[in-house]
């Protein structure tokens, strides 16, 4: 996380609002409801999988240039790792794969209004939204009691995760095995399948891995 808001900051960006943020799997749905028509259930199991872990970091930004929204779109990069510049926040956040893109932005200004909606009730989008039209230029600390509140909801964070072993030839076979290696506790061994399921799931119901 520090490395992707390190990157944001490099390239000009100023966060003037943060908090920590929980997704459930309404929400999954509601943030990727366009993307989502034609998921497999695997790749649902695995986003709301995700989504279970824990917390996650929401951040406003605003840009001295303007256009924040698709600023930072650009910046994040593709969902495809081949496909995306290294220095990409996708790339700096170590997305392994299509499903697993580690970063989210809203990709334009309607996005921001629409998702804020999707991860906070309407009293807390309120109190955020007019603390970062107060906040002033410099006010860069916004971010520090998130990030470390989310720091610590995951202590002893692996630096590095398992390859992808073999699927299971019978898909229902598959299916079973993947249900089971998702609810497995504590949080980095359901972490850890994830991972190595992502890879070797169907994301996409006519086949391809989109």
């Amino acid at each position: 996380m520090e490395d992707v808001l390190g990157r944001i900051a490099d390239d000009g960006f100023i966060p003037v609002g943060a908090c920590v943020v929980y997704l459930d799997r309404g929400g999954v749905r509601a943030l990727w409801w366009w993307q989502l028509k034609r998921a497999t259930a695997e790749r649902l199991l695995l986003l709301d999988a995700v989504a279970a872990l824990g917390p996650g970091m929401l951040v406003l930004y605003r840009h001295p240039a303007g256009d924040p929204a698709r600023r930072l779109t650009k910046l994040k990069g593709g969902n495809d790792p081949a496909g995306r510049p290294g220095d990409s926040l996708r790339s700096v956040a170590g997305s392994p794969n299509r499903l697993l893109t580690m970063v989210h932005t809203s990709d334009e200004p309607l996005d921001v209004v629409r998702e804020l909606a999707v991860f906070l009730p309407w009293r807390a989008r309120a109190e955020l939204v007019a603390s970062a039209w107060a906040s002033s230029p410099s006010s860069s600390s916004v971010v520090e009691a998130p990030l470390a509140a989310v720091r610590a909801a995951y202590p002893d964070c692996p630096s590095a995760l398992p390859e992808a072993g073999q699927l299971p030839a019978g898909r229902g076979e598959a299916f079973a095995a993947l249900i089971s290696d998702i609810t497995v506790s504590p949080w980095k061994h359901r972490w850890a399948a994830i991972n190595e399921w992502s890879q070797v799931a169907p994301l996409l119901n006519d086949g391809s891995d989109r």
